[in-house]
């Protein structure tokens, strides 16, 4: 591998460099043509028609018809202020075509960064290319971008790795900037949940002026959300799982008054109701907990931990945990543009946002039998005289664990764009950076712990010390595991760790557009362009975690960087116009070359057809091969630690057995155990190919009226994916595979102590469906003007291989759930769809938002004996045995109504509005943050003030 210090650029980077440059001197040195959009006429000759061209998101050539191969969804600035949500990323949550598991803020456990994150087609936001006004936007968060430098955002829904390269695997989201403001404007907003909670506010302040020769535009905005808690909403105080198909109240093993691993024989030993199982249960280990409010001094302090079933000992933990984080982000913006002559024009633009968000979980889960402390049989406070290797206890008493991101996003882009004759041409610089602190409190130091509650004993005043007479460990105290522990004792062993990351883009970017010679249908259009990208990064965890020191999984430093030098070029040629049945036949093609550091080169082409057969509609088509290379992150992003939910295939009767025959019969699997997750330098890229047919209709016989039908399908071959924690066990503990038993790291007693589930190139994604679009425009009617707009989706299919050579790990994910906390990639909803209707009349206006999404499965598989599915729920047979339970989440509808009052005198405009007017609780199993409304009803004002 080409790392940061590995080699210089390829012999092609001087060549495409200098070729770029050649060009762009050879523009800048010529005179100057006319304006853009204009043809040069001679004098006293009468000025022709001239059509606007506009550059749409999938292309860039500029084109004088707006509908092209590619399949675009626009939202306009008015949507985005009629909407009560204070974040980008909580409206295109809401998209039909979005699916999967996105990052929200919602997401106390992934989204706890502030962070969201757009997953077009359910294929990942990885694969989802953001865009701000057409430059790559490298912080990946579209929360970070102010909402009030937003005039539209344009969501191409087609594979476009040829025109923007990688990670357009899905399609593109392109955030185009305000360009029009001339005056100051400001707004306040306020909302709160029904209940009186999820306080969100937010200010905004945007000014700009037009001059003769340019524009100028700014803005500050504020954003503030306060914290809800899981026990703040019935369906989420109760932790649950699935048993049979049925949901079950399912806490963790890990609690309050410790679970001990005894051998038998000592614990029997010392009080004979501590043999715990059935007669002649031969497991040489039982599993114990403190007796409620005892001291743990003696063995009669103990009972038999209870795993399951009724008034089992398993942990709630929902009290301790948010279902929402806290969010504080402001940020300011600026954009302009200067005429250097009449066709040359200088352009800006640039943000830069912090975002501090805290994520509070459960109380430290500390697993003993995970880090290798031991419980000394020598130790004073130890009541069975034998070392304990193997216990958890939940540390509530210290508080929860809880980290804070401290996030720092910039980024800025100038550069010069023209015409020359009949060619547009554009360049620009890019550089942009993300640095993030990371505070963790709530970890346990392993070193100072071992010492505490290693050998010790009772000196000659009777003072409690660490060590052997005269081998005394200076500065520790004992600490009493097996008794109550106090906050201030827990402290003294909690230091606070801090991770820091730091991340940085440079981008040059050139194109040249414009029709290069006419056919007998017209001019062929092209598009040519030149782009060099630079990126960086490093992940340096804090010393205690990256050497192991702390109860948390530990987390890698990570450093590196690559470059890549890319040409493409676009074509569009026109075959026939004006015929029978072929009013206008276009052929439009594409191929870029990219050759990066880390890996080497690459080409991919994209073809397009444009069929109108007459002029109410529109055919399209479109293949196109799809390219995406192992980002800065997926490369050197850092491994950091997780705890997937899992089911341990050699838990309970299955320990001791088969391939599981190194792990002690009587073995009670950690249903969270520890995992890595994170970046691998020796990652491929992915490569797969899209396609899309459909079309447009738009009668002459009634305009108002536009449908459009596209048909989409993609497939990634060498996927870029962490093959998932259950998968990994499966593989090795059913399946028998070596390879994947490396993976898995056990302890003495059995114990998962870490699973690595690290990125590699081994899966594979096949997925197609059905966009439809309805929108329909009354226009002026005495009751007013109403618009009315329908976009959805439907999802044929979904197949997610994990290991591409193994078919078992081949899930069909089309209508079905599973978290990514339990290694799935989310909700995929066979049918999603959002209908607005707007309504105004002088100055007042109205809309009304529905979104569906259809119901989804949740599969719950039981290998127990006699295992069965509760009710009607449908039923499966494995070949592992047992049988797969289906439960079923219903569809969900939800409703916002808003309204608006302009006040003339003042140019202000006052808002009211009602998210999730039904107030539609989330399912009580499946909390899926990425898809449904997790608040509530929401109820919101805004008004805001224009002064020229």
């Amino acid at each position: 591998m080409r790392g940061e210090e590995s080699v210089p650029m390829s012999a092609t980077t001087p060549r495409l460099g200098l070729l770029a440059a050649a060009c762009m001197l050879a523009i800048s040195g010529m005179p100057a043509a006319a304006q853009a959009q204009q043809q040069e006429v001679s004098p006293g000759a009468e000025q022709p028609t001239q059509l606007e061209t506009v550059a749409v998101t999938g292309s860039r050539i500029r084109r004088v018809d707006a509908e092209t191969a590619n399949p675009v969804f626009t939202m306009d600035r008015q949507t985005i202020e009629k909407s009560g949500y204070m974040t980008v990323g909580e409206l295109l949550q809401q998209l039909p075509n979005i699916a999967g598991a996105g990052m929200t803020t919602a997401d106390n456990s992934y989204g706890g960064t502030g962070a969201s994150t757009v997953s077009l087609r359910g294929l990942g936001s990885e694969r989802t290319l953001i865009l701000l006004n057409g430059v790559r936007y490298y912080a990946g968060d579209v929360n970070a971008l102010p909402a009030n430098m937003i005039q539209r955002i344009e969501v191409l829904k087609d594979g476009a790795s040829v025109v923007y390269g990688s990670d357009a695997i899905a399609g593109v989201v392109n955030v185009i900037t305000r360009q029009d403001v001339d005056g100051v404007e400001v707004s306040a907003y306020y909302g709160a949940s029904d209940k009186g909670d999820a306080q969100t506010q937010s200010y905004q302040l945007t000014f700009g002026k037009t001059f003769d020769r340019g524009t100028f535009v700014g803005g500050l905005n504020y954003g503030k959300q306060k914290a809800m808690w899981r026990t703040d909403r019935d369906w989420s105080e109760v932790s649950q799982s699935l048993s049979y198909g049925k949901p079950v109240f399912a806490g963790s093993s890990t609690i309050p008054n410790g679970r001990f691993a005894v051998p038998r024989a000592a614990a029997a030993a010392l009080d004979p109701s501590l043999d715990c199982g059935n007669a002649g249960n031969t497991a040489s280990t039982v599993y114990l907990t403190r007796r409620d409010g005892a001291a743990g001094a003696s063995a009669a302090d103990f009972r038999c931990y209870i795993a399951s079933g009724e008034g089992n000992d398993t942990y709630e933990y929902a009290g301790e945990t948010q279902l929402s984080t806290p969010q504080d982000r402001y940020s300011l913006f600026l954009n302009g543009s200067y005429d250097l002559s009449p066709s040359v024009t200088f352009f800006a633009d640039g943000f830069y946002t912090h975002t501090r968000s805290d994520s509070t979980l459960a109380s430290d889960p500390l697993l003993a039998g995970n880090y290798g402390v031991v419980a000394s049989g020598a130790g004073i406070y130890n009541p069975f005289g034998t070392d304990i290797s193997n216990f958890s206890i939940r540390l509530v008493d210290l508080g929860p664990r809880v980290r804070t991101y401290d996030r720092d996003d910039v980024q800025v882009t100038t550069g010069l764009r023209g015409r020359l004759g009949r060619f547009d041409w554009d360049t620009a610089f890019t550089y942009a950076k993300q640095q993030q602190r990371i505070t963790k409190t709530g970890s346990i130091y392993l070193p100072a712990l071992q010492n505490a509650i290693g050998t010790s004993f009772l000196d000659a005043d009777g003072v409690a010390r660490c060590g052997a007479p005269g081998a005394a460990i200076a500065n520790c105290t004992p600490l009493n595991v097996f008794g109550p522990l106090t906050r201030e004792q827990l402290q003294a062993f909690s230091p606070t760790l801090i991770n820091l990351y730091d991340g940085e883009q440079t981008d040059f970017l050139a194109n040249i557009t414009g029709d290069l010679f006419d056919l007998p249908a017209g001019p062929v259009g092209a598009a040519f362009g030149y782009e060099y990208r630079r990126q960086k990064s490093d992940f340096q965890p804090d010393y205690l975690l990256a050497n192991k020191m702390v109860d948390a999984t530990p987390e890698a430093p990570s450093r590196g960087s690559y470059d890549v030098n890319e040409v493409y070029a676009e074509f569009s040629a026109p075959l026939l116009a004006d015929k029978p049945f072929a009013q206008a036949l276009n052929l439009t093609a594409g191929v870029r070359y990219s050759d990066y550091s880390s890996f080497g080169d690459t080409t991919n082409s994209k073809l397009g057809l444009e069929w109108r057969p007459y002029a109410d509609l529109l055919v399209r088509a479109s293949y196109a091969d799809i390219f995406r290379a192992p980002t800065i992150d997926d490369l050197y992003g850092g491994q950091t630690g997780d705890t997937p939910t899992v089911n341990d295939p050699c838990s309970g009767a299955a320990a001791g057995v088969g391939a599981c025959s190194g792990v002690p019969a009587g073995f009670i699997g950690e249903k969270q155990p520890p995992a890595t997750n994170g970046s691998n330098p020796s990652l491929q890229p992915e490569t797969g190919r899209a396609t899309n047919v459909g079309f447009v209709y738009n009668p002459s016989f009634y305009t108002p009226l536009t449908v459009s039908l596209d048909f989409w399908q993609y497939r990634i071959e060498d996927a870029i994916v962490a093959p998932g924690a259950q998968t990994i066990l499966d593989l090795c503990y059913r399946a028998g595979l070596p390879s994947y038993c490396s993976l898995v790291t056990r302890g003495a007693q059995g114990n998962i102590v870490n699973i690595d589930n690290t990125l590699a190139n081994v899966g594979a994604i096949e997925t197609r469906g059905v966009d439809l679009g309805l929108h329909w425009t009354l226009g002026q009617t005495r009751f007013g003007h109403f618009q009315l707009s329908f976009d959805g989706t439907y999802l044929d299919s979904y197949d997610y291989t994990a290991v591409s050579d193994q078919p078992g790990t081949r899930v069909g994910y089309a209508g079905k759930w599973k978290g990514s906390d339990s290694g799935g990639l989310g909700n995929f909803a066979r049918n999603r769809a959002r209908t607005t209707l707007n309504w105004s009349q002088g100055d007042f206006s109205a809309a009304l938002v529905h979104r569906y999404v259809s119901h989804v499965y949740v599969d719950n598989l039981d290998t127990a004996s006699g295992a069965h599915c509760d009710g009607s729920r449908s039923v499966v047979d494995t070949p592992q045995g047992g049988v797969v339970c289906k439960y079923k989440v219903p569809a969900y509808n939800y409703v916002d109504l808003s309204g608006a009052w302009h006040y003339a005198p003042w140019n202000a405009t006052f808002s009211l509005g009602v998210n999730n007017l039904f107030d539609k609780e989330m399912d009580s199993f499946a909390v899926d943050y990425s898809t449904y409304d997790v608040i509530g009803r929401f109820v919101y004002a805004r008004m805001s003030f224009a002064f020229e």
